[in-house]
């Protein structure tokens, strides 16, 4: 189904196709009051200080409440409001049902569902591996032996931190296991339609 759809760029009205609960990476800064009453039918996934995702109201937005699975996924704040997803500070990776693609383990979304179902979260981890390191051997005069026994003696037992470091000095350990990355604002659509400035109704479904 096609609908029509306000373009904040122009004011003029574009067809859309999007399903209502897709999500995209916005590049600009969604947080302005400008870009929101703009784009009245995307929201900000960016989430609260108590873990879940902006709660909103389920007049306001039906379609997403019945996308959500009617609050079956994300959860209810109350009869009136249901939450949105959370992906503040996540990396959004594919479901895989069964676990097939995923040792696990995973946390089930916050209103309930599969361990391995939509809306699932997962914590940070580092694959299990070894790193195989040797002992230094003096082979020549007394001075040898003397260095070699004070590597050996800087040189820590499992289990043990090593600090990587790049060829400039920089750090490349830390707190968490990552990638190079770069920060975006995930948006869900939230309704098919938006009311237009001198139109009685919204555009409504073309065929």
């Amino acid at each position: 189904m096609i609908y029509y759809e306000r373009s904040f760029l122009t004011g003029g009205m574009n067809r859309t196709e999007l399903p209502v609960g897709t999500v995209i990476a916005f590049a600009g800064d969604a947080t302005t009051e400008t870009f929101q009453n703009a784009n009245p039918n995307w929201l900000l996934c960016d989430g609260t200080s108590g873990g879940h995702g902006v709660s909103v109201p389920k007049d306001a937005y039906p379609e997403l409440y019945l996308a959500l699975g009617s609050g079956a996924i994300y959860g209810e704040a109350d009869d009136q409001h249901f939450y949105l997803p959370n992906y503040s500070g996540m990396f959004l990776r594919g479901v895989a049902p069964s676990g097939g693609t995923d040792p696990g383990p995973r946390t089930a979304a916050p209103g309930g569902g599969p361990e391995y179902g939509v809306g699932s979260t997962q914590g940070e981890m580092v694959q299990m591996h070894e790193h195989a390191y040797q002992q230094y051997l003096a082979t020549g005069s007394a001075g040898e032996a003397a260095d070699a026994a004070a590597l050996n003696q800087d040189m820590p037992s499992p289990p043990h931190t090593v600090n990587l470091y790049d060829s400039s000095g920089n750090a490349l350990s830390g707190e968490e296991t990552r990638p190079v990355n770069i920060y975006v604002h995930f948006l869900i659509k939230a309704a098919s339609f938006s009311p237009v400035a001198g139109a009685a109704t919204w555009g409504g479904a073309l065929p």
